[in-house]
This record gives structure tokens, sequence and C-alpha cells, in this order.
């Protein structure tokens, strides 16, 4: 395998690769990461690896015990519910003061950010990464969260990207998902916040409910 491309540093390229194959399914959850084997796949010392783990670790995609090392977290319905429940009552309060301040330039951002989404969603369905990306862009946009809300919504987002990985893989989800941003942006063109903060409820649910499916509990 060839060695991965160094944007910056070492630990920023052994941390954005270990991330895609995590998010992807390629390394399933609990599988353990093994130091000296991943320095030899990425042609790096373990000193770049170990600062990756940490730091992805500390966004929720990996875990450290003692006698056990690094594993990728394991999936489950109530961490997900967690995350979700978390998400709902920060995203719900912010949704409702977007719609009160934002004006033209709010709807129009939006729009921009959901025509972007919508392209991924329409033409390249298989993407999850670049879905998964587009998807945060958007509800951001709509969102509007002040930079501390926004540092409390990222951990959130990030502990719950690997269950939104297996949402994407499913071209099914991803019909389902756009038809619900649709409906979210038509709520922010109308002006509508209790339209606004009602799709994006219902939006959690549906992901919630699908996964509940496929997950251990």
């Amino acid at each position: 395998m060839p060695r991965i491309d160094r944007p910056t540093t070492a630990p920023d390229a052994v941390v954005r690769e270990l991330r895609r194959r995590i998010l992807s399914g390629e390394i399933p959850p609990g599988a353990p990461l093994r130091q000296e084997a991943l320095a030899e796949d990425f042609g790096v010392s373990r000193i770049p690896v170990r600062e990756a783990l940490r730091t992805l670790a500390s966004e929720g995609h990996v875990t450290y015990a003692t006698h056990r090392g690094f594993r990728v977290v394991e999936l489950s319905v109530a961490d997900l519910e967690d995350c979700y429940h978390l998400r709902g009552l920060i995203e719900d309060d912010l949704a409702a003061r977007a719609m009160a301040t934002g004006g033209p330039r709010y709807r129009n951002d939006v729009t921009w950010a959901h025509e972007e989404l919508n392209d991924v969603e329409r033409r390249r369905p298989d993407a999850a990464l670049e879905l998964a990306a587009r998807n945060r862009h958007f509800h951001w946009t709509v969102l509007r969260p002040t930079p501390r809300a926004s540092r409390i919504l990222t951990g959130l987002w990030d502990a719950s990207e690997p269950y939104r990985a297996r949402w994407f893989a499913s071209p099914e989800h991803v019909a389902a998902g756009a038809a619900d941003h649709q409906a979210i942006r038509q709520a922010v063109m109308q002006g509508d916040a209790e339209a606004l903060v009602a799709r994006l409820r219902a939006h959690r649910e549906a992901a919630l409910e699908a996964l509940r499916a496929v997950l251990p509990g």
C-alpha cells in the first residue's frame, strides 16, 4: 500500500486516513488499533500514530483502556439516543433563534448550502464521507450556532458520526434524508420557526428509527 499524503503533519495525515477508514466501516466497530501495525502501514513512526489515536479518542471515534489499548468505539442504540437527545435540546433552541434573527442573507445561505448538499445526494449518493461533510455544513447553516454552541454540537456530531456513516451507506436513507432537507429548507424560506423545529425533530427521529433496526442494543 502506498504511503499516505501529508497535507500538514504526519499526525494530521494519520488522523484523516484513520477517520476515513472508521467512518467508512473499513475498520469495524470494536476493532483493535495496534500502533506498531498502523505505523508500518502508514510508513511513519509510532509517535504520530499515538497522537492521531488520542485525537480520534477526543472526537469519540476511538476508546482507550488499560491492558487493551486503543479500539474503535462500539456502536449501541443507547449511546446514539443519548447523542440525539442532547442534540435536540440544543438544536431546537438554535433553530428558533436563527429564524427570529435571520434575514434575507440567512435564507440565501441556507439555499446555497442545501443546493450543495442536494447535488451530492442526487449525483453521488454513495459518497458517504462527502455527504457527511455537506450534511453537517447544511445543518450548521440552518442552526447558526454561536461559537460556544458550535463547540458543544461538534462534540455531539463527532460522537455520532460513525452512526451517520451507516445511514449514508444506504441509498434509501439518503433519499429519505434528501426529502427531509428539502422540508427543512422550505420551513426556512417560509419563515416558519415552529415548522422548522418540527421538521428538524422529525429528521432526527427518522434517523434514530432507521438505525435502531441495525444497531446492537
